[in-house]
């Protein structure tokens, strides 16, 4: 539902008034074009830069428009105070060093995306050599591991960013990344060392590998609508892979295949293919389930089942809390926010936008990508929310609500992607 829009002359200006702005994006020293006046400083500089009318939207506006009556007209062309044009002057200045900075992290989703289309292109010929028992398939399953442990524990912060999913032929390795970079993600906020890591994220990698042993149209079917027959198979895919595994690298570690063992192994025996207690599940193998659970719930094989990061994280906590280990979820997180890449949030003065990555330092304060028509979307930056101490995430929003305009601007993934790399100091 489109929002009134209500043209209004400057003079008419005061604080509480949310305004867009239809000048471009670069053209005014503000970050965005649509914003709610907080302060006298910014009405003045709207004046001064010669604009005689904005768009006013009451919904979103705590106060109403002045009346031209009993406003003095003081016209474009009034004397500008020497400190107001330093105001003015500070304020672009702000926005050019702000710019850059959304430049350069936006250069680093895209080295990260990169790296991430590497990982990728690996994947089929290391599930190809598993599944025929060759070797070089767990050495390469090494390496893509390697690589990403040492992301993980490289001096400097690491980010988790929200990448592109496509095609459904390689629904498989995007879910046995996703499932090694949230797992990696927990474990390093666990502090594990860096033999752990290395087990636990080729564990979360390999941790299906055994469904390459099953016909994909057992896999999409719901476990409501298997016979016991299917529904058996399907549930050997566990064994399946620690016999893969076995075979392709009799020396692998045990803890290895504990994990591909026991990742559909939940608290109080209630899980199989063994149904293990608590206290027979290794840390390791509880981090991978709880990863491996979250993103199966945004990542359904049918899109329209997929729940929103932010409901995923909430169905976990009230479906999954005697089933899961709490303590692995409230480490995830604090990892991913309470709003993870992928969700589409409101933020406090209205605006939309999209989760790309989470600010380590400040889980509550992420990267985003934000709806504004006034800025095309190829020259869209991501927005650093840690710049602006004034707005906060309010909600969530699914997809379905966007208007359509609003959707094809933030394009929601129908399947969400995750990728770490390392956030340079200074950077933020």
């Amino acid at each position: 539902m489109s929002q009134e829009k209500v043209r209004v002359h400057v003079d008419q200006l005061q604080e509480g008034m949310y305004i867009s702005l239809s000048e471009h994006w670069m053209n005014h020293p503000f970050m965005l074009n649509n914003f709610k006046l907080k302060k006298e400083k910014q009405i003045k500089i709207i004046k001064e830069m010669g604009i005689q009318e904005v768009l006013y939207i009451p919904e979103k506006s705590d106060r109403s428009p002045l009346s031209l009556k009993n406003k003095k007209r003081t016209g474009g062309k009034q004397a500008q105070d020497k400190d107001e044009k330093n105001a003015r002057t500070k304020l672009f200045a702000d926005k050019r060093q702000k710019i850059e900075q959304l430049k350069d992290i936006k250069d680093k989703v895209s080295k990260c995306r990169g790296k991430y289309q590497n990982t990728m292109k690996k994947m089929p010929n290391l599930m190809s050599d598993l599944f025929a028992g060759k070797k070089e398939g767990t050495e390469a399953a090494d390496l893509v591991v390697g690589e990403m442990v040492d992301t993980f524990l490289d001096e400097s912060e690491s980010v988790v960013h929200l990448m592109s999913a496509e095609g459904d032929e390689a629904d498989l390795a995007y879910h046995f990344i996703n499932v090694s970079v949230l797992s990696l993600m927990i474990g390093e906020s666990m502090d594990l060392s860096k033999q752990d890591m290395h087990c636990l994220g080729k564990g979360a990698l390999l941790h299906d590998i055994g469904k390459l042993r099953i016909e994909k149209k057992y896999l999409r079917k719901t476990r409501e609508s298997m016979n016991k027959h299917e529904l058996d198979l399907v549930r050997k895919h566990p064994e399946y892979g620690v016999e893969i595994l076995q075979k392709s690298d009799p020396e692998i570690p045990t803890r290895i295949l504990d994990i591909v063992h026991q990742h559909h192994e939940y608290l109080e025996g209630l899980g199989y293919p063994r149904g293990l207690s608590d206290k027979e599940l290794p840390l390791l193998s509880r981090i991978v389930t709880m990863a491996n659970v979250y993103d199966n719930l945004t990542n359904h094989y049918d899109p329209q089942k997929s729940l929103t990061p932010h409901q995923a994280l909430l169905t976990i906590f009230k479906e999954y809390c005697d089933l899961l280990d709490m303590h692995v979820l409230s480490v995830m997180v604090q990892c991913l926010g309470v709003y993870p890449p992928g969700s589409i949030i409101k933020l406090s003065n209205g605006t939309l936008g999209k989760v790309m990555g989470i600010n380590p330092e400040r889980p509550l304060k992420p990267y985003l990508f934000l709806f504004d028509p006034g800025v095309p979307k190829k020259e869209a930056a991501i927005f650093n929310l840690s710049d602006e101490p004034d707005l906060n995430i309010r909600k969530s929003i699914p997809p379905s609500e966007l208007s359509e305009e609003t959707y094809r601007y933030l394009s929601p993934r129908l399947k969400l992607a995750y990728y770490a790399d390392t956030l340079d100091e200074g950077s933020t």
